[in-house]
């Protein structure tokens, strides 16, 4: 996997948050051919509100009982990882945030494309 190539990780995810102010989303690679390697997580919210509430941020691998990280600063924080992923999925959850705003998660790192 040395020689593979590789590009620029800048994906993103959001969700409108509901009624309790909680929302998830789910990113990783389309395929297999495809390995990620995660290095940061940044988190934001936004909200038509003066002063919304501020949600909780938690970051999971592949399910919910893999937690990787959190923040109590939901609405603009970030976290700093190394996590590979190929085949597997990143699950961003937040809780207690402002209902209907927007909330987004971006990942950062190096995506490598292999040939098989």
């Amino acid at each position: 996997m040395t020689d593979a190539p590789r590009f620029p990780l800048d994906e993103r995810a959001s969700v409108t948050l509901d009624a309790s102010g909680n929302g998830t989303v789910r990113l990783g690679p389309r395929s297999l051919r495809e390995t990620w390697i995660v290095d940061g997580c940044a988190t934001t919210q936004t909200s038509s509100v003066a002063i919304p509430a501020e949600p909780a941020f938690n970051l999971f691998n592949s399910s919910l009982a893999s937690k990787l990280g959190g923040t109590f600063t939901g609405s603009q924080d970030q976290i700093g990882l190394n996590v590979t992923l190929r085949g597997g999925f990143l699950i961003g959850k937040w809780t207690g945030g402002e209902p209907g705003a927007l909330a987004e998660m971006n990942v950062t790192g190096q995506r490598i494309m292999t040939r098989s």
